[in-house]
């Protein structure tokens, strides 16, 4: 399991993963893709997420992930995964765990105005 880090109030920069199965890279050609985050100790819903860009050549497995103004308010410890869909087929990346994202408190807890 990886760990992805960020600091509290930061968009940038965007998030970038290739995707891949125990033979590589994930062919994504026809494929949409969306990042969900959650909080790592509750059991709710996703907080956070959207549509990632799928950067060609689609068979290398390449997403990247644009934070958007609010996703990294909140300083703490998260739980991420893809979720791919291509036609009816529907696949979870990683495929067992999940990623931990820490979005760090910035210094002196300050988030700089927009």
């Amino acid at each position: 399991m990886s760990t992805i880090q960020i600091t509290q109030g930061d968009t940038y920069p965007p998030l970038r993963a290739t995707l891949s199965d125990s033979v590589g890279p994930i062919d994504l050609t026809g494929a949409t893709v969306t990042l969900v985050i959650r909080p790592r100790l509750s059991s709710g819903g996703p907080v956070v997420g959207g549509a990632c860009a799928i950067t060609p050549p689609a068979s290398s497995g390449v997403v990247t992930y644009d934070w958007q103004t609010g996703d990294t308010d909140t300083p703490g410890e998260y739980l991420a995964e893809w979720h791919v869909l291509s036609g009816t087929d529907q696949w979870t990346v990683p495929s067992s765990g999940s990623l931990t994202l820490t979005i760090r408190p910035q210094l002196a807890g300050i988030v700089a105005p927009p």
